[in-house]
């Protein structure tokens, strides 16, 4: 997944930092994938686990506090929310 510059996105972010993204364990990004190796039908979206999330804050002084989804294996969307360690 192409990740946005850390430089671009920590220098903004004080105390609290949300962040929206895709679960590849979900069944859609499943499909998704599938559809991708099987059929070469390329998607617009990327899934990232969260566990790359949370190292990429972590890097730049956040420790993760929720990961928030309706139905987390339904449902792609994730909302991770993230605090500043003190």
């Amino acid at each position: 997944m192409p990740y946005p510059s850390a430089s671009a996105v920590f220098p903004g972010c004080n105390e609290r930092a949300g962040l929206s993204c895709l679960s590849p364990l979900a069944l859609t990004s499943i499909r998704r994938t599938l559809k991708e190796g099987l059929f070469g039908e390329v998607s617009a979206q990327y899934a990232t686990s969260l566990d790359s999330i949370r190292q990429k804050f972590a890097d730049h002084g956040f420790g993760l506090v929720a990961d928030i989804a309706r139905l987390p294996v339904l449902h792609t969307l994730h909302l991770a929310i993230f605090v500043r360690n003190e």
